[in-house]
């Protein structure tokens, strides 16, 4: 009897073994699956269909943490007829909103349909038996992770700890793949933002090879940012091919890493020189290491123009005020103008005092 009794445990050990063997397997497998997405929605897709796989389930789905406005949302959804993406759990509702902000590790209900703390949404629900567990990040919960099954299916404390460690590896990915998202979101808010500058911005690499060009840098230089990426900086956008090294050479020397309002010139497709005014500053990649450098430049040619315009104007003033009569004045006058216009003589004509002709005052 003895050796019989001896024999069944073995046996007994050996299928704990084997089922403990083929669980291991499923977990790693899910865990390769779920870890290879880095898109978010299909990762979160993968998550829930790789749960009900490894538990024999139904269905299920995730739930996202909002803490700012204490919601659970509906993420993923997998085995259910009906469309619930985007319902929401207050904290305190249902299942998720009690595990959210319990201690617990896990929750079972095997028949939501007459739990006294079922949410009304889901009074309803397709599949009975439910088993939830929180998603945790940095010891925060940032969701939860449940399966389901027709009424019957009892879950056990050892499918919790399965669908647990399951979790832990899913909230990894989960978390990376929020990050990612927000990262993109992010950067296409910024990418908005520099095509819609009103400066010019080119950013390079330490070998001074242009690695952007907004389209502000577009419009001023008079090409396409397709034929401009790839490019040396030094070659294809200022006017002196030694300019690039003197801007490097003083954001070297500045502590800030900073070059503020440097004039110069760049030079447009068909070789025109354009005035801008510069400021540069160095790029950093995540660990501080150095990587390149930006520029954002004003177009200084209507600011010019501008300026020259003004100047003919005070100096046209100058000409007439200064000058020791009116006749002298309109003299100097004829003068300046004949010198701005580049042409070879300038008559001014005044009315007579009856208004009735133009009479010749400078020549």
């Amino acid at each position: 009897a003895s050796q019989a009794a001896i024999a069944i445990e073995n046996t007994r050990l050996f299928e704990e073994t084997k089922m403990s063997s083929i669980e291991l397997s499923a977990l790693r497998e899910t865990t390769l699956a779920i870890t290879s997405q880095i898109e978010r929605q299909p990762l979160l897709e993968s998550i829930i269909r790789q749960a009900a796989v490894l538990l024999k389930a139904k269905g299920g789905g995730i739930y996202e943490y909002d803490p700012q406005h204490m919601e659970l949302t509906t993420v993923a959804d997998f085995g259910n007829s009906k469309n619930i993406l985007g319902s929401v759990l207050k904290v305190g509702e249902g299942m998720a909103g009690r595990l959210i902000v319990s201690n617990e590790t896990y929750m079972i209900v095997n028949d939501y349909t007459t739990w006294k703390g079922k949410s009304a949404q889901y009074a309803n629900r397709e599949f009975s038996a439910v088993l939830e567990v929180p998603l945790k990040w940095r010891d925060e919960r940032i969701g939860v992770l449940y399966v389901e099954d027709i009424l019957g299916r009892e879950f056990t404390l050892h499918d919790a700890y399965l669908l647990g460690l399951f979790a832990a590896q899913a909230a990894i990915a989960f978390a990376n793949a929020n990050a990612l998202h927000d990262f993109r979101t992010t950067r296409e808010h910024l990418n908005r933002l520099v095509d819609s500058s009103f400066d010019g911005i080119i950013t390079i690499d330490l070998n001074g090879i242009i690695t952007d060009f907004n389209a502000k840098a577009e419009e001023i230089l008079e090409c396409k940012t397709t034929e401009m990426i790839g490019q040396s900086v030094s070659e294809g956008v200022y006017a002196d091919i030694h300019e690039a090294r003197r801007i490097r050479k003083l954001l070297d020397e500045n502590p800030n890493g900073r070059v503020m309002d440097y004039k110069t010139y760049v030079k447009s497709s068909h070789g025109e020189k354009i005035p801008i005014l510069l400021s540069a500053t160095w790029l950093f990649d995540a660990e501080e290491n150095k990587i390149g450098s930006a520029g954002y430049f004003k177009d200084m040619r209507a600011i010019q123009e501008t300026e020259h315009h003004r100047q003919l104007l005070l100096d046209a003033t100058d000409a007439v005020v200064q000058a020791k009569n009116l006749d002298d004045g309109l003299q100097n006058l004829a003068q300046k103008m004949v010198d701005a216009c580049a042409s070879s003589f300038c008559i001014i004509l005044l009315s007579s005092r009856d208004k009735k002709e133009l009479i010749t005052r400078a020549a």
